[in-house]
């Protein structure tokens, strides 16, 4: 019976609890020193304390490197911002640069760029070289008369050569501010790359990177020229020459709006087309006489470039001939004959320098050549 009554008490007993499994560790994800928050109010602090503690506080070690003042009055209030975004605002109201490299936050006074140019090593130039002798080869005539007239024009190295103004611009840059702590900026420039590397503080950085900018965007204005050569024979009616004012519905001869181009003492003028196109000016030539479109030329080009466009023939001739006549030996008596040959443009020749201005204006030079082979 005893063994009866502990059987059913231990059938009475409630079962085992189940063991307490314990709970899974979460590794909390590793914030990232400059995604941390951080909060600062500071007034007129040196910029060595401000950014000690933001270093501090994000596990960074700090380096000033040699031309940053320490003492540089901070006064900022930010609240809960990432690490970066606090540096990044401190350093941008100072004239310093800022990197992070192996745990280290580095405060520097200089820094290296590099900008690309994208202007290939050429030098343009321009010239004109118009006349001749209007006697016919007779250099004197009785009275000690010259008959040579020529008209000249050509522009200087020093201001078609691209790159060298470049290089002085940016050394005048660079000396335009005073050295900080004896650090002096330094500039290189690589004419095949069209590269230029400088180094120096932000604010002269700044200035190159305007000027730079500023000359790309002026020398990739364009303008497209096209020419129309015609040629008019003129009828029996017009043997005086164009009736200019018969057309004068389709084209404006003036003085007007030409000052800023040329010289505003000599004679100037300027030629209008008031039509949207040639073909109505055309059709009014024909009422002079024949008309007949030589060519119909187009060109593209860069602000501040210079082209050629030419029409007509060119023609061979024989410019020059020596005759060298051997003397002694079993040659003796040998006459050699030396021939040079050259090449004569019978046509027109228009050499054009176009400015493009801000505003879209168009200020071209051009000069025209007309030659004529009436003979050999």
């Amino acid at each position: 019976s005893l063994k009866k009554t502990i059987t059913e008490e231990r059938q009475m007993l409630p079962p085992p609890a189940p063991p307490v499994q314990p709970e899974p560790f979460v590794e909390e994800p590793e914030i990232p020193p400059l995604k941390g928050q951080v909060t600062i109010s500071v007034t007129n602090a040196p910029l060595s304390v401000v950014l000690k503690g933001i270093a501090e506080s994000a596990g960074l070690n700090l380096v000033l490197e040699r031309g940053v003042n320490p003492q540089s009055p901070v006064t900022v209030n930010l609240e809960k911002v990432s690490t970066k975004d606090a540096i990044e605002t401190i350093i941008s109201a100072t004239d310093y640069f800022y990197e992070i490299k192996n745990n280290i936050l580095y405060i520097k006074a200089l820094k290296t760029e590099v900008f690309e140019f994208g202007h290939i090593n050429v030098v343009n130039s321009y010239s004109v070289n118009i006349g001749g002798d209007i006697l016919g080869g007779t250099s004197q005539v009785s009275g000690n008369i010259a008959g040579n007239i020529n008209l000249s024009g050509k522009t200087t190295t020093e201001g078609t050569d691209l790159w060298a103004s470049v290089e002085e611009n940016i050394k005048a840059i660079l000396a335009s501010e005073p050295l900080v702590s004896g650090l002096k900026p330094s500039y290189s420039i690589n004419r095949m790359t069209g590269t230029i590397v400088v180094t120096a503080t932000k604010p002269l950085l700044k200035k190159v990177r305007v000027y730079l900018d500023t000359l790309k965007k002026v020398l990739k204005r364009q303008v497209i020229i096209e020419a129309r050569i015609v040629e008019v024979s003129l009828s029996k009616g017009q043997k005086y020459g164009i009736d200019w004012s018969a057309i004068s519905k389709h084209l404006n001869v003036t003085t007007q709006n030409f000052t800023n181009v040329v010289s505003s003492t000599g004679p100037n003028i300027e030629i209008q087309v008031l039509a949207t196109d040639f073909t109505s000016l055309i059709r009014a030539l024909e009422e002079t006489g024949k008309v007949n479109v030589l060519s119909n030329p187009r060109v593209s080009l860069m602000n501040g470039q210079t082209a050629m466009l030419t029409v007509g023939r060119s023609t061979g001739i024989i410019s020059k001939v020596e005759t060298t006549q051997s003397t002694g030996g079993t040659t003796s008596g040998q006459t050699t004959f030396t021939v040079e040959t050259t090449n004569i443009l019978s046509g027109i020749m228009l050499g054009i320098a176009p400015f493009v201005h801000p505003n879209g204006d168009v200020s071209i030079t051009i000069t025209p050549i007309v030659s004529d082979l009436v003979d050999l």
